[in-house]
């Protein structure tokens, strides 16, 4: 199995360098079990103890947890066999919330949407634990669970919690392994990466966002391509590679560009969105660090 002191050994001398060995959000293993244990303090306090977010994972352990995320035995949700039978109906209606979410989360206070999407949270954990289905709705379920935990924590991000923001996108790219989709797994690690380069961390930002490109398959949606390349030469113009920067930008909008055709999933619309709205923050870029830095074009986009 590759290894993070394979890829980097002079960053990472020894394993236990990170200091993060105990901590619950970065060790394995990918499973139901593991996925509960990590929502249930996120899920479970009220409003005042959200504010007592805990410490941010450095860069190092999130790249750590990258490798691990790509390297890891594809593991999908199983079938539940206690509890009520679950109606699939409901998990189609979960995700028509989720899909309505976002839109809100566009136009409405992003704490008053955050509590929303944390009661929805809530509720598909507690699917996991009290219903029956079959395989092919875990996965669903789960996915709904992924997509939920990103949402939570791009909102709590833009309402100033980092670091619970973190932990919410911690959790939904474990989940998005028990849904068995790299893809989605592959933009929350896109929002971890961004992240990243908000705090100043391009050469980490950098090496996430690889390791994301990596682990999408064959099918990923060409907006999401466009976007990882996006945060890709943003990283270059944070640390002053002036050619790679133009490189990436240039694949970025021609990736953009084609991607006008396909059907994209659900969350596609947050890549999408992302896309548009970086043209300011890429022209800042620029002054910055002198190096171009252009976003695809906006003409076709539409939140």
């Amino acid at each position: 199995m590759v290894e993070i002191r394979h890829i980097w050994p002079q960053r990472f001398p020894e394993a236990e360098s990170t200091g993060n060995d105990n901590d619950l959000r970065l060790s394995p293993p990918w499973s139901e079990e593991h996925v509960d244990r990590i929502l249930r303090p996120l899920v479970e306090q009220d409003d005042e103890e959200q504010l007592q977010a805990p410490f941010l994972v450095p860069g190092a352990g999130l790249v750590l947890l990258a490798v691990d995320w790509l390297t890891a035995e594809s593991r999908p949700a199983s079938a539940r066999t206690e509890g009520a039978e679950l109606d699939p109906e409901m998990i189609d209606m979960l995700f028509g919330r989720i899909a309505r979410l976002r839109r809100l989360g566009d136009a409405q206070n992003s704490a008053l949407v955050l509590n929303w999407v944390v009661h929805e949270l809530r509720w598909a954990r507690h699917l996991t634990r009290n219903a029956s289905f079959d395989a092919p709705t875990a996965r669903r379920l789960y996915g709904a669970i992924a997509e939920l935990a990103q949402l939570a924590g791009w909102l709590a991000a833009d309402h100033g919690k980092r670091a619970q923001g973190q932990q919410y996108l911690l959790a939904g790219l474990r989940a998005s392994g028990l849904a068995g989709d790299p893809n989605l797994g592959a933009y929350i690690l896109s929002c971890l990466s961004y992240h990243l380069m908000r705090g100043g961390n391009g050469l980490d930002a950098l090496r996430l966002i690889r390791l994301a490109d990596a682990g999408a398959d064959a099918s990923a949606p060409t907006v999401l391509r466009s976007l990882m390349a996006s945060h890709e030469a943003r990283a270059h113009a944070q640390l002053g590679d002036e050619a790679a920067c133009r490189r990436l930008s240039a694949k970025a909008a021609a990736l953009f560009d084609a991607s006008g055709a396909e059907t994209d999933p659900p969350w596609a619309v947050g890549p999408k969105r992302h896309l548009a709205a970086g043209a300011g923050r890429a022209q800042l870029a620029q002054r910055r660090n002198k190096a171009p830095y252009v976003y695809p074009s906006q003409k076709r986009v539409s939140a």
